[in-house]
């Protein structure tokens, strides 16, 4: 009887577990601040080596524009940076913003829909400096709650 009483234990547990896990969102809806106060999502931050040290990384999608931000200087002189959803196409770096954010510019509705209906997206990050140069860092961000937050930019005023 004793043995009945511990598998009924851990199956609740496992449940409890699962449901706590389905219940958390990556990504939220922000509105940034001032004269031209605009709304975005915004990703849960995300814990990456530069080279040099454990640094913080998020991801902000501003309409069709996906930008990853760091607080690392990130090196655009290789044209490896790059995201990508799930294993779909990658889609090139446009630029940076400052010398720590990337911008990837005029995502197409398709790449959106990627993302609603896709598990991780991933960016590729260089920075700067690192010698000897090595290849692009990845970053995976997990996309549970984009839809959910993208379908919530209309809302927001």
């Amino acid at each position: 009887m004793s043995g009945t009483r511990n598998t009924i234990i851990t199956v609740t547990s496992l449940i409890v577990l699962t449901t706590s896990q389905a219940l958390h969102a990556d990504w939220n809806v922000k509105k940034r601040s001032g004269a031209s106060s605009q709304c975005y999502l915004e990703s849960d931050s995300i814990e990456m080596q530069d080279g040099y040290r454990a640094i913080s990384v998020r991801a902000e999608l501003d309409g069709n524009n996906l930008v990853i931000v760091t607080p690392s200087n990130v090196d655009n002189s290789y044209s490896d940076i790059r995201v990508q959803v799930d294993y779909k196409a990658p889609i090139k770096a446009a630029g940076l913003i400052g010398n720590n954010s990337v911008r990837f510019s005029d995502l197409s509705d398709e790449m959106i829909v990627d993302m609603k209906k896709g598990l991780k997206l991933r960016a590729y990050i260089r920075f700067w400096p690192t010698w000897p140069a090595t290849k692009a860092q990845p970053v995976t961000f997990s996309l549970v709650g984009f839809t959910a937050a993208y379908n919530g930019l209309k809302s927001c005023s």
